[in-house]
């Protein structure tokens, strides 16, 4: 498992389903475990459903006793799946089944594997992309302040009015950039997170994306 500071935090609702309906879908075997103060209890389970509305998810044990030895208490989740880790707390348990509480954040790998360039908030490098709004319609978005770069992705900020119309798996078209290797490239949003700029406490989306 790599280092957290790769990881990118997942917080919007619908990206959060997005992903555990994946993992559900995949019956992707979990790791799960819990912080002891001389162990660490550990086991291996699937997720066997989730209620959104009523905010809980229902995990099952591969072994018929793989739960006995955790306690009400927070526990921590790892599935291979979008290499996703998140935690929770426990609400209810039994010896292979618990229900635990539906959580507000999770953290997915970044699929950059290539080295990256920061730039930072104070940078003048931006690019321009081209994206659908709800109607199918192109729109180019000029000028957003690029944050990072590297030859297969990019992270940059977009405002919320032209964000709204971005999900994880959106599609879209690099136009011109002040840096070289991202332009007239297609690209893919893998993370979206809520971002307020420290220098002007303006609200905005932070975009990852993929570029091939």
């Amino acid at each position: 498992m790599k280092h957290e500071s790769d990881f990118i935090d997942i917080q919007k609702k619908e990206h959060i389903e997005n992903l555990l309906s994946n993992i559900l879908k995949n019956n992707s075997n979990l790791q799960i475990w819990q912080k002891e103060s001389t162990l660490r209890v550990k086991t291996e389970g699937r997720i066997k459903k989730y209620d959104v509305c009523d905010s809980y998810i229902e995990l099952e044990a591969g072994a018929l006793d793989g739960f006995m030895d955790f306690e009400k208490d927070e526990i921590y989740f790892y599935s291979k799946f979008r290499k996703t880790i998140f935690k929770s707390k426990i609400i209810r348990k039994g010896k292979n089944k618990i229900r635990i509480e539906y959580p507000d954040l999770i953290k997915i790998e970044e699929a950059r594997v290539a080295p990256r360039t920061r730039y930072g908030l104070r940078s003048y490098q931006t690019i321009d992309i081209l994206i659908q709004d709800a109607n199918k319609n192109q729109i180019a978005v000029t000028d957003l302040k690029l944050l990072d770069s590297s030859e297969s992705g990019a992270g940059f900020l977009i405002n919320k009015t032209m964000g709204k119309y971005l999900s994880i798996g959106s599609k879209f078209v690099t136009l011109k950039s002040t840096v070289e290797g991202v332009e007239k490239k297609g690209g893919i949003v893998r993370s979206l997170t809520r971002f307020q700029n420290s220098l002007t406490g303006e609200e905005l989306f932070r975009v990852g994306v993929e570029l091939f």
